[in-house]
């Protein structure tokens, strides 16, 4: 009788079921869980809506369809009563020796898309579990039709669970899929041994017996419909009620973990390139390649607006394919960096041959040896903002349309270093000289060349890490083979 309500009556039921009682007496309603009730029952209805005992042959055609509706996936409400009730309070042992009236047969189907959802949260390495009040074959048919396992050892009811202790929940809510008929306090313990497990754990909830779980979960998530307790609990309340909306909210945290990584690569990869041109020229005992004037126009103007391109960049392709990556886990993971020491290396390589050539070799004028540096850092780093689209994947494999914004910041900023080199104002500032289009020419040239070996190393990173994953999976199935 967990969960049930109880409410009194002195008024008489127009079909006759109910006598007037006495000022004395009372007519006690119960509501709840339909088997607890049937159990608590002694009397029947029969077909005239006469009382009567309840014979086991009857007992148990009533337990078989009420198992019957709940394997449809109906959710019941069992309704019983009892006369004649001379008690002043009620308390739940009192509620015995009822008449058991029937079942209330709620069809609450599940919403388009909520197994493609759940679907694809699993596929992003989520696990979804199902908790909840109904009876256990009520959550069996629930959890079947998303698509979570209903195999015997994924079903957990509520007594076997209040019956176990913490260290055998502990081994046991890992595998377990769906828990029925559980109460309150069990929400907040299972949260609580996911949360020692090692789990990020979000809870959703509607009602005022979900609101401890979601105030323990890491994220409560509170329906739009729900009570007031519930969305006070919670941290999110969804107003649309949408699982979907669940799945959507963990795609978009993982875009913008992904685009925060990208920029972060892609500034301290060019920063870093300007850093270490003053190192090299400064051990070759060569005259500084770039004043402190045009370094800040290349972080200011031609970096400032490619890092917000970058930040608004879409979805990649297996970002909900991926496992959820530990909550300790370094922003910048050994990948990232190794992606931005050998950007950073290849970038300052490029401008040191340019520089050298022009200074060195050719015997050039500074101003035009500065220009060409300077523009060759700004055109590069525009052009290098493609292949910091994936941190993973190649431009080839990336595409260069999906992202509008990259050209619209690529053009802004190039109109603006070819005023950087032409508009005689900036011209003083930054003195700079006019490049012909030969010029132009070598710099969009070496450029290229950059960018396509900073994303060689994708692709070759990608080549080696399916031949190591390849061959080291024969390497163990041979070992397994030899152990054998």
């Amino acid at each position: 009788l967990r969960d049930s309500i109880f409410f009194d009556t002195k008024w008489k039921y127009k079909a006759g079921l109910f006598d007037h009682p006495t000022k004395s007496e009372r007519v006690v309603m119960v509501m709840g869980a339909p088997e607890v009730l049937l159990e608590k029952s002694s009397y029947v209805l029969d077909g005239s809506y006469r009382e009567e005992e309840i014979s086991s042959a009857r007992r148990s055609r009533i337990q078989k369809h009420i198992y019957s509706l709940a394997e449809d996936g109906k959710r019941l409400v069992g309704v019983a009563w009892r006369k004649h009730v001379k008690l002043t309070s009620i308390t739940h042992p009192d509620i015995e020796e009822l008449v058991f009236g029937g079942v209330l047969i709620i069809s609450d189907p599940i919403r388009d898309g909520v197994a493609e959802a759940i679907k694809e949260t699993r596929s992003a390495g989520v696990k979804v579990k199902l908790i909840t009040g109904d009876y256990e074959p009520t959550a069996r048919a629930l959890a079947r039709d998303v698509g979570l396992s209903v195999q015997p050892e994924a079903v957990l009811d509520g007594e076997s669970l209040a019956g176990m202790s913490d260290k055998e929940l502990y081994n046991t809510i890992e595998d377990t899929a769906v828990v029925a008929r559980v109460a309150p306090v069990d929400k907040q313990r299972i949260v609580r041994m996911l949360q020692k497990r090692g789990h990020v754990v979000a809870m959703t909830g509607d009602g005022v017996n979900d609101a401890v779980a979601l105030k323990s979960a890491d994220i409560g998530v509170a329906m739009g419909s729900g009570k007031d307790i519930a969305k006070d609990a919670s941290d999110l309340i969804l107003l649309d009620n949408s699982f979907a909306t669940i799945v959507a909210a963990i795609r978009e945290g993982r875009v913008i973990r992904d685009n925060l990584r990208k920029v972060i690569a892609f500034l301290l990869a060019t920063n870093a390139a300007e850093v270490a041109i003053f190192i090299v020229s400064l051990a070759l005992r060569l005259p500084l390649p770039l004043i402190p004037a045009q370094i800040l126009w290349i972080n200011l103007v031609t970096d400032g607006t490619s890092d917000l391109a970058l930040s608004l960049e879409p979805d990649e392709r297996n970002v909900m394919s991926r496992s959820p990556e530990n909550p300790k886990a370094q922003l910048i993971g050994r990948n990232m960096g190794y992606h931005i020491i050998f950007s950073g290396i290849v970038m300052t390589i490029a401008s040191v041959l340019l520089y050298v050539y022009l200074r060195s070799y050719l015997m050039l004028n500074m101003d035009y040896c500065r220009t060409m540096v300077f523009t060759f850092l700004a055109v590069s780093s525009l052009i290098s903002t493609w292949s910091f689209r994936s941190l993973r994947d190649s431009i080839i494999k990336r595409g260069i349309w999906q992202n509008p914004w990259l050209f619209l910041s690529a053009g802004f900023s190039l109109l603006l270093q070819v005023a950087a080199v032409y508009v005689p104002v900036l011209q003083s500032v930054l003195q700079t000289v006019p490049l012909s289009l030969a010029d132009w020419n070598l710099i969009f040239i070496l450029s290229l060349l950059t960018v396509i070996a900073v994303d060689s190393r994708k692709m070759f990173y990608g080549l080696l890490f399916k031949a190591r994953k390849r061959f080291g999976g024969m390497g163990r199935r041979a070992g397994e083979a030899i152990s054998a």
